[in-house]
């Protein structure tokens, strides 16, 4: 499952930079891109769900990010991956300074646009697909985490991101618990609790920026 999976990974991520390459590897056309092989892969699954074969349970499971089958040796490479992870956000942090500035002053300051996106694309996915390997998708934790971090006054790139792990982690080991005690003896898996609670916290954002306006 792990070979097959990472196999998956790399044909997605193929794809993914394939689409982007003439466009320079711009955020819409990256987003378009991955809401369409978004869209491409759960009709795959469904349509494997459609077969009734019994083994597409182990992997629903792991799709709704399930840490029922981690074992210890499993958390220990967890661990490593994102102390490795953590140590490269300082060598990339005059990029994600720049970037966000927009193409024109980030050309004017000498960065190459395409490249630099390129880099941090296949950072990014190295690490969030190694992650995604180990428990499954976890994307909510990643949307939700930074955009706190940002909230509490976390601007600068290195900040932001060390706040967002630890955040995004105790975000999850509180989804973890609350998946585990709420209906016990069985489990909610982790990924499906901070969906929703994710989506609770997005509604109450957008109820309350009703209100101002």
């Amino acid at each position: 499952m792990m070979v097959l999976s990472g196999l998956g990974s790399l044909i997605v991520l193929a794809l993914l930079i394939w689409s982007g390459r003439r466009s320079g590897f711009s955020s819409e056309r990256m987003l378009l891109a991955g809401i369409a092989l978004a869209a491409l892969t759960g009709a795959l699954t469904s349509l494997l769900a459609l077969f009734g074969d019994m083994r597409i349970q182990r992997l629903l499971g792991w799709m709704a990010g399930s840490t029922y089958a981690v074992s210890e040796h499993d958390a220990w490479i967890a661990l490593v991956i994102a102390a490795v992870s953590l140590a490269t956000v300082p060598f990339l942090s005059r990029w994600l300074s720049i970037l966000p500035l927009g193409v024109d002053s980030s050309r004017s300051l000498g960065l190459g646009i395409a490249k630099s996106r390129l880099i941090l694309m296949v950072v990014i996915a190295s690490i969030t697909g190694a992650a995604t390997l180990l428990i499954g998708p976890l994307s909510f934790a990643g949307l939700i985490a930074p955009h706190i971090a940002r909230s509490v006054g976390l601007y600068r790139p290195i900040s932001q991101a060390y706040g967002a792990a630890i955040i995004g982690a105790t975000s999850m080991i509180l989804a973890d618990w609350i998946g585990r005690t709420i209906a016990f003896p069985w489990q909610i898996p982790a990924g499906t609790v901070a969906t929703l609670l994710g989506s609770l916290y997005f509604l109450m954002l957008g109820l309350r920026h009703d209100r101002r306006i």
